[in-house]
């Protein structure tokens, strides 16, 4: 990834960022985002396009998005990665210390819900 390419691909991340910040229920919540150059490797189910840690008793958040996985994602799939990362954030509390399937599949069931609500995969 270039240098223009990072700085493009930032600028895409804080547009979408900021859009779905405004749109999701997360007031009082203190969320930290970091856009990184780097891999964010791999898990079972693909590559990792963004984490997201959580301190739901003090309501703060750490939101790590891997520009260099991101790049060659469509605008629509893009902010899917968003919205399910911010969706972490709203099971925050009623997830598990440690994230395990059942939080997946209710977080991509939630990310599948706003996208479609914005005309995105169905």
């Amino acid at each position: 990834m270039t240098d223009r390419e990072y700085t493009v691909e930032k600028r895409r991340i804080a547009k979408l960022l900021q859009k779905w910040l405004a749109i999701f229920p997360l007031t009082g919540w203190e969320i930290h985002t970091e856009i990184v150059r780097g891999s964010g490797g791999y898990e079972d189910n693909g590559t990792v396009m963004a984490h997201v840690v959580t301190t739901w008793a003090r309501m703060r958040a750490w939101i790590t998005i891997f520009a260099e996985e991101t790049y060659a994602l469509v605008e629509e799939r893009l902010e899917e990665t968003i919205i399910h990362e911010l969706c972490h954030i709203m099971v925050a509390e009623i997830a598990p210390e440690e994230k395990n399937d059942h939080e997946e599949r209710v977080v991509t069931m939630l990310t599948t819900a706003f996208s479609n609500l914005i005309g995105g995969s169905k």
